[in-house]
């Protein structure tokens, strides 16, 4: 699950899941990280 605004939530899943989210958010995708032993997004 993704916050894209202070209002729209999305939930991507998929081989090209990033690719969609990047073209989607403004933000840079790049700086968020997984953290592999929480498996959660984190930011770099």
């Amino acid at each position: 699950m993704w916050d894209t605004s202070a209002l729209t939530k999305i939930q991507v899943r998929g081989l090209d899941a990033l690719a969609a989210i990047d073209y989607l958010v403004t933000r840079d995708m790049t700086r968020i990280g997984v953290d592999p032993q929480r498996k959660r997004l984190h930011a770099m």
